[in-house]
């Protein structure tokens, strides 16, 4: 369905990255980029496992990680806290840029320093260590200007495109919520996609991050901003997740029993690197209800987020089903779904075929399978109620509405 343009409706601002390096190999050319940035002390933001995994192979001799700070994050779920100690480390060391690699709550963390690092000392920070002036919903993008460190980040894992897009989502401590902090100023220098380094991604993280991709593609298509750039982006990120992300699962589960990597393999985990920047690239269009169930999850009861997608995301379509019937169709279409018409008749198949690779995936379809306790459902509706996703969803959220969503995933 084409976009429809209101003459009357505010201006829309369309924002896409600077650079996107992408192929095997990519990644030795990171010394050569931090050479061209003039950047010469940067601070490496990762994850404990990636730190052992990766670093070593990533960071070329001239800027060995041994010799360059690093800060390693340890929560699935990070905070402000994590971003208040990679900012101290920041300054401590006098670093002049930022290297992100893991997936995207490092990611996430990385751009909450960058924010943090160079506005620390302003009047408008009341207190030492304090984000709340730059969240979205606090009028933080106004606040975020053209003067923050180089950034360059390396995803090991495809579906939060984080990697390329222009916000994050940290938790607050104080409300105990996720809240994104976002503005174009925030998108990466440089993204680098190396298909190569997801080879040693667990199949359990390719499915839940892979997830989180098709469910941005298929929420971004049908959010309410008017972008239609973004639109058409949509349709191709969620054909190529839902052909490419059982293949990789499944080839990653292969691989744990002594297969070799294939071409093949390593043709699907590019194919999902890239349908995950496309999808982040369509943020700008809105996300929906779905974000908004998962994201109370994840500091309430302490989910992955790829997984509390996986949890919600039949059930918020389904629920959009009255407003989104159309967009819903033209997607099942795209991506092969049976029949293969383009009218309203495919969008159940949708729901279906998200049902399938949900099992395909081998991942949970209930919250009390993954020890959701009923108790909490009050919290986690008015915690959703307060994220700003459902604001761009088709069909307009109610307290009551998140209350029944969840009382159906439960």
């Amino acid at each position: 369905m084409l976009e429809t343009y209101c003459p009357e409706s505010s201006p829309s601002l369309f924002a896409f990255p600077r650079e996107i390096l992408f192929g095997c190999g990519a990644v030795k050319q990171l010394s050569a980029r931090l050479a061209m940035m003039k950047c010469k002390h940067p601070l490496i933001v990762t994850g404990p496992n990636v730190a052992q995994r990766l670093l070593a192979k990533v960071i070329s001799p001239d800027i060995y990680f041994s010799k360059t700070p690093s800060f390693a994050v340890e929560r699935l779920n990070p905070t402000d806290k994590d971003v208040e100690k990679g900012s101290d480390i920041f300054a401590e060391q006098n670093c002049d840029s930022i290297i992100a690699i893991g997936g995207g709550s490092r990611i996430d963390v990385a751009k909450g320093i960058r924010v943090h690092a160079a506005y620390r000392y302003r009047d408008v920070l009341k207190q030492r260590g304090c984000l709340d002036n730059y969240y979205l919903d606090a009028g933080g993008e106004s606040r975020i200007k053209n003067n923050l460190c180089p950034l360059i980040t390396i995803p090991t894992v495809a579906g939060s495109g984080s990697e390329v897009s222009r916000g994050c989502i940290i938790t607050d401590t104080t409300q105990n919520r996720k809240r994104l902090i976002a503005s174009p100023y925030l998108m990466p220098s440089l993204a680098i996609l190396d298909p190569e380094l997801t080879l040693s991604c667990p199949a359990k993280q390719i499915a839940e991050s892979g997830i989180d991709c098709l469910c941005h593609a298929i929420e971004a298509y049908v959010g309410t901003n008017y972008n239609p750039m973004a639109k058409g982006m949509a349709r191709q990120a969620a054909a190529i997740c839902y052909r490419y992300l059982p293949r990789t699962y499944h080839d990653d589960m292969a691989e744990a029993y002594g297969a070799t990597p294939t071409r093949d393999c390593l043709e699907a985990r590019g194919q999902m690197m890239i349908a995950s920047a496309t999808a982040a690239l369509c943020f700008g269009k809105g996300l929906g209800v779905i974000h908004s169930l998962a994201h109370a999850l994840s500091p309430v009861c302490g989910l992955s987020h790829g997984l509390a997608i996986a949890l919600m995301m039949p059930i918020g379509m389904t629920f959009n089903l009255t407003h989104a019937r159309r967009d819903y169709s033209e997607l099942a279409y795209d991506i092969g779904c049976e029949p293969k018409c383009a009218d309203d008749s495919g969008a159940d198949e949708l729901i279906a075929a998200v049902e399938r690779t949900r099992r395909r995936l081998n991942l949970p379809t209930s919250l009390s399978e993954v020890g959701v306790k009923h108790e909490q459902i009050p919290e986690l509706a008015e915690k959703a109620m307060l994220d700003l996703g459902h604001k761009t969803n088709p069909r307009a959220c109610t307290l009551d509405d998140m209350k029944a969503m969840y009382e159906r995933a439960w």
